[in-house]
């Protein structure tokens, strides 16, 4: 099984001409790519445009994934569930997995942390139902792709990188992470962070398994020349033989969230 070839963008802002512009230059020099997936806010604050958006008057050259509202006010642009808006835009939903024709395992999480029950917010009872499938998952060992527009609390933990700027951290995230234990975690809020794959087990105590690599993405042409755009070849870890997919970077560090999460369980 071929690996799939693709794309991850930061925060969009509404900025759908200059991304199309940048996804045709891309595919034509580095192409075909199977999907682009879009992590933290994708319209903005031009109504004119998100409109042409929504009727879907603007077209994207490869398949493309969005996640839904981190910012209270383009809440309303989102309909309740998945949805197509145009032929090669898909809006995901507010929660949940998507595997894809190439056999990757998507998990996907919409928004913000909160306490309210809002359209652009997400809280414990959004987490605990997206990992209810799992529990009946034999032998679930993780999923190739996690997306969330938020960061996860505690991420730079043990790295020997750290982000210059870190934007606030979801704990509820944290624990997502630690259950789902993705190969891949993008997240957006304009901050471009590539952290040193993290080890998702304990050396000499449990078994190896896959590490997983978190990359935060800056805004879609941010003046800063932050990087917004991740291109990458993922072979789904369903086809892979163990000893491939638990291979050990020689950067690898230690997981960053147990301290965290061993704390809050003792309280």
């Amino acid at each position: 099984m071929s690996a799939a070839k693709v794309l991850c963008c930061g925060d969009v802002n509404g900025k759908f001409v200059e991304l199309v512009k940048k996804l045709t230059t891309i595919s034509q020099k580095s192409g075909p790519f199977d999907a682009l997936f879009c992590v933290g806010e994708f319209f903005g604050d031009n109504d004119e445009d998100n409109e042409k958006l929504v009727n879907g008057q603007i077209e994207f050259p490869i398949p493309t994934y969005i996640l839904g509202a981190a910012d209270p006010r383009h809440a309303f642009l989102f309909p309740e569930e998945s949805t197509e808006f145009s032929t090669n835009l898909t809006y995901l939903g507010k929660r949940g997995m998507l595997s894809t024709a190439s056999g990757l395992q998507i998990a996907y999480l919409s928004g913000v942390e909160g306490t309210s029950n809002e359209e652009h917010t997400f809280n414990r009872e959004d987490i605990e139902e997206l990992l209810i499938p799992l529990g009946t998952q034999a032998g679930f060992s993780g999923v190739d792709i996690l997306l969330t527009s938020m960061w996860p609390a505690g991420v730079a933990k043990h790295s020997h990188n750290q982000p210059t700027k870190p934007p606030p951290g979801s704990i509820l995230i944290a624990k997502l992470a630690a259950s789902l234990k993705p190969r891949y975690h993008f997240a957006g809020m304009g901050v471009h962070y590539e952290r040193q794959p993290y080890r998702n087990h304990r050396v000499l105590l449990e078994p190896a398994r896959h590490t997983t690599r978190f990359i935060g993405l800056a805004t879609v042409g941010n003046t800063e020349k932050q990087k917004w755009l991740y291109a990458c070849n993922v072979k789904p870890m369903r086809k892979m033989e163990k000893e491939e997919l638990t291979a050990q970077p020689p950067n690898a560090s230690e997981f960053p969230y147990r301290e965290m999460l061993e704390e809050i369980a003792a309280m």
